[in-house]
């Protein structure tokens, strides 16, 4: 199976991912100043990269994926998170 059927039979994960992150995920991209559409989209790059990279003997493709996915958005978070002005008193993004 090609990387771009893969990618396109498995686009779900990123918002089934999302959801079982963080209750509301909405909710989170306002509170990192950044768009729902974002946090999808690091999902989406995450999941591209899976398809690209899946080889059958590293289990099932869903697993492979969905921690690439988890992974990915909570480091674009971190990264987001650190580009924006830090609040030292809080220790929090403002």
């Amino acid at each position: 199976m090609s990387p771009e059927e893969l990618f396109e039979q498995n686009t779900k994960l990123v918002a089934i991912t999302l959801k079982k992150m963080f209750k509301n995920p909405k909710a989170i991209a306002e509170k990192n100043k950044i768009s729902y559409d974002d946090l999808l989209q690091y999902g989406y790059e995450a999941l591209w990269e899976s398809c690209l990279g899946y080889k059958s003997s590293k289990g099932k493709f869903n697993t492979y994926a969905i921690n690439a996915i988890r992974n990915n958005i909570v480091r674009r978070l971190h990264l987001d998170c650190r580009a924006m002005k830090y609040d030292k008193k809080s220790k929090k993004c403002p």
